[in-house]
């Protein structure tokens, strides 16, 4: 698979490539030696999916080896020289904010600033009870999580206080090597994904529907940040794309 994005306006067509599913490689050591050539290669990021594990169930897994993404990315970054971490997407509500805002500065920093959060929810519901995490909410988790970790990275004694994290005054360091903060791309489709993008995101990146279909929706998605205040052109709108054969 690979992922293009723009902000489409004077921007060239970047583009990331996938390395998922993990099972095909047989070890860590391939996957560096493939992401070390698209780095030589020039592309942008490698794109990284998030699960803790997958359940047991009548259905074949899509894969059943799943890499912990920030020991991973870490070992890529080391590989390479200019190609980006690019978390698509990774599960916000999984973890608290103070943590999550802790591994992405930690790791913005040991790449020397190539990490890129695409922010997403999460699906399956047997891997939150897995982690006693409360499924029916993620959404506003997550929202809040991001708001939480934003004043984090960007406040110089930060805390925060909302209907499900408090923080109180900390010192945070080190903060992200990016400024103000890594982007964070929200990650999804449907009416909730956009409103967080216009009101949280950096960019937005669906995880299915047609080229057509996204084609619609991004002027759509522009008005919006319009009228919120926001300027359009400095907002990132990507795609994925399948490419060659299919395993088999």
């Amino acid at each position: 698979m690979v992922e293009a994005s723009s902000s489409l306006q004077g921007q060239p067509l970047r583009v990331s490539v996938g390395v998922f599913p993990y099972d095909r490689w047989g070890g860590v050591e391939p996957i560096v030696h493939a992401v070390s050539a698209a780095d030589r290669l020039g592309y942008y990021g490698v794109n990284l999916p998030e699960h803790f594990v997958m359940p047991v169930t009548d259905a074949e897994p899509v894969s059943v080896v799943w890499y912990d993404n920030f020991v991973l990315a870490a070992t890529l970054a080391a590989a390479t020289a200019r190609i980006r971490m690019l978390f698509y997407a990774l599960v916000v509500p999984y973890r608290h904010p103070v943590e999550l805002a802790k591994l992405v500065a930690t790791l913005d920093v040991v790449s020397g600033g190539r990490v890129v959060l695409v922010a997403g929810t999460g699906w399956m519901r047997r891997e939150f009870d897995l982690l006693g995490v409360p499924f029916e909410d993620r959404g506003p988790r997550t929202d809040e999580a991001l708001r939480a970790m934003k004043t984090l990275w960007t406040q110089p004694q930060p805390s925060f206080e909302g209907k499900y994290f408090s923080i109180a005054p900390v010192h945070f360091q080190p903060t992200c090597v990016q400024r103000p903060h890594v982007p964070i791309w929200i990650g999804g489709d449907g009416v909730l994904p956009l409103r967080r993008a216009v009101e949280i995101g950096d960019g937005w990146i669906p995880q299915r529907g047609t080229f057509e279909e996204v084609s619609t929706t991004i002027p759509v998605l522009r008005d919006r940040l319009e009228a919120g205040g926001r300027d359009p052109d400095a907002f990132t709108f990507g795609f994925m794309l399948p490419f060659g054969d299919e395993d088999p």
